[in-house]
């Protein structure tokens, strides 16, 4: 097998992430049959991603606005990142150590 077919088998790569930094929109993914962690890999731009924040108070509406029980979520809207465990979809540029994006998961 030469460098080249090497190259071009591990275009495509998946296993699970690792480690995640929001702040650069960066991951690291292990690939366990290679024993191999990848390095800081952009996660492909994407929709933003609504998070309700844990312990906020939530809204009900009913058929006539709100109700007496109104309360509200605290929402934010940010991009999505994957989590940690998560199994990545990763692509590869076709060069030897070449760079990657986390494409997705699954």
């Amino acid at each position: 097998m030469t460098e080249k077919d090497n190259i071009l088998q591990n275009l495509v790569r998946i296993g699970k992430v690792s480690a995640i930094d929001d702040a650069s929109r960066k991951a690291r993914v292990r690939f366990e049959d290679k024993e191999l962690t990848s390095a800081w890999l952009y996660v492909l731009s994407n929709p933003p991603f609504i998070h309700v924040v844990d312990h906020a108070r939530q809204s009900q509406i009913t058929e006539s606005g709100y109700g007496p029980d109104e309360h509200v979520h605290e929402v934010k809207v940010k991009p999505w990142m994957p989590n940690i465990g998560d199994t990545a979809i990763c692509l590869f540029l076709p060069v030897f150590n070449g760079d990657g994006i986390v494409l997705g998961v699954v």
